[in-house]
């Protein structure tokens, strides 16, 4: 799963969709955005801000390329 895909699932979340319907928005089963959810916390990470949202999927690690 990329890392839009999460976030895309974080956005539709904090929305309130459902998990039909992201796992139907970004064409994949309901069971993998069920895990998703699970392993990553999204209960916690719905109150945390959005830049705290951006560290865990881009960390300073990362090596941005163009």
């Amino acid at each position: 799963m990329t890392c839009e895909q999460k976030y895309h699932i974080y956005l539709l979340k904090k929305q309130g969709y459902s998990q039909t319907f992201i796992a139907n928005s970004i064409g994949r089963s309901k069971p993998t955005i069920s895990r998703e959810l699970s392993r990553n916390s999204w209960e916690r990470g719905l109150n945390e801000s959005h830049n705290d949202l951006l560290r865990q999927f881009f960390p300073r690690q990362m090596v941005w390329t163009r």
